[in-house]
């Protein structure tokens, strides 16, 4: 318990605030002798510190508590940042991390955790500040809101092939750069539904709403995006660490993706390096597509919608394949999908740039004005109701 508020260190296990507590220096410890088992439950009282630190630790369980930060309070000013640090890290192998109920100011840079086997962050606030989660194994976001952030939820590093990463209805809103951000190349069994990301995303892929570099199976499923101005909604880039993974699946489904009202701009979508892609049901507003080294993609159920009029010739969707997949079969369905083009005099084009035969068929989609699929290289067998240009 603590009683000393002048205390500015602690060693103890399973303490819990009877009032506000205000650390004048650090609350951790910083030789490395962190104690195996951090538990604090705030009972809804507040911390106010500079920074914490934990290194190796077993387990760690953060409860009901407001962090707020005053740098003013470094008597020494040791630290150089202008905002606050917090920074978990446990021994890889067997270390368990547990937040509940936590709220950070808005002063605070980051989160960092790194080097859990097990990672549960719910029901948790960071006002100007994100998570940065680093060399974890099973990891189950659920049920937080980041709001007026550089990023929303930002993982990297390595993963066990039984690794799992649960990503569930969360908010990320007003969020300058990249809302969900998974890269390395080595996330699997990745499930990302029902968050909303409310005016999300910056200028390049790696602030896109929605960013994963993936290998094993991915589902991105009922979540809403609105992307912010000239940012773009989704990116699955398997690509980005080898150019395609025999043993990546994505299925993409039941999401509603829009953009900020009033931008009538086309935004990308991104699909690269997927062994089998499914993208079903969703509803998409003012999106590009493009489909790179896909082999099988199932386009079905799904509503693409267009606000503006085209002037002239528009590319709304792009196939490419690169060398090491060229050799590949290609088969890709395009079903029951209803595309809204409003009236214009140019053309909407689907732009197939492949070196490698592909097996393109059309079963029952709605078209309100025609979308000309462009053979570039004269290697696409088109049947059912694609419309096939070369």
């Amino acid at each position: 318990m603590y009683k000393n508020a002048q205390n500015s260190e602690f060693s103890g296990t399973n303490l819990y605030l009877t009032s506000n507590y205000c650390v004048s220096d650090y609350l951790g410890v910083s030789d490395c002798t962190t104690p195996q088992s951090i538990s604090i439950d705030g009972r809804g009282y507040k911390l106010t510190l500079y920074s914490f630190g934990a290194y190796k630790i077993k387990h760690c369980r953060l409860s009901n508590i407001v962090i707020e930060c005053r740098n003013n309070i470094d008597p020494k000013n040791k630290w150089k940042t202008d905002k606050f640090n917090f920074g978990v890290v446990g021994f890889f192998d067997s270390s368990i991390l547990t937040f509940k109920n936590v709220s950070f100011s808005e002063e605070t840079s980051f989160a960092y955790l790194r080097g859990f086997k097990s990672v549960e962050i719910s029901d948790c606030r960071e006002y100007g500040s994100y998570f940065f989660v680093y060399d974890c194994d099973n990891v189950r976001f659920c049920n937080n809101i980041i709001e007026n952030a550089e990023r929303g939820y930002y993982s990297i590093g390595r993963q066990t092939e039984h690794g799992q990463i649960e990503i569930l209805n969360n908010t990320f809103r007003n969020i300058s750069g990249g809302g969900i951000i998974l890269s390395g190349g080595l996330k699997y069994n990745v499930k990302i539904s029902e968050n909303l990301l409310d005016h999300v995303g910056g200028g390049n892929a790696m602030k896109s709403c929605i960013n994963i570099h993936p290998r094993g199976r991915i589902l991105v499923s009922d979540n809403r995006v609105v992307a912010n101005i000239g940012a773009s909604s989704l990116d699955i880039d398997a690509a980005s660490s080898e150019y395609f993974s025999e043993e990546t699946t994505v299925t993409v489904k039941n999401n509603v993706i829009d953009v900020t009202e009033g931008d009538n701009s086309l935004h990308g979508m991104a699909l690269v390096g997927l062994a089998k892609l499914y993208f079903k049901k969703n509803r998409i507003r003012n999106q590009r597509f493009s489909f790179w080294d896909t082999p099988y993609l199932e386009f079905t159920g799904n509503t693409v919608v267009f606000t503006m009029e085209f002037d002239k010739e528009t590319n709304i969707g792009a196939m490419t394949t690169h060398e090491t997949t060229e050799k590949k079969e290609y088969q890709h369905y395009y079903k029951y999908n209803e595309f809204d083009i409003p009236p214009s005099e140019g053309t909407a084009i689907f732009n197939y740039q492949s070196k490698a035969l592909v097996r393109i068929k059309g079963k029952r989609n709605r078209y309100s004005r025609p979308v000309e699929f462009i053979d570039q290289y004269d290697k696409i067998e088109a049947s059912g109701d694609i419309q096939l240009y070369k």
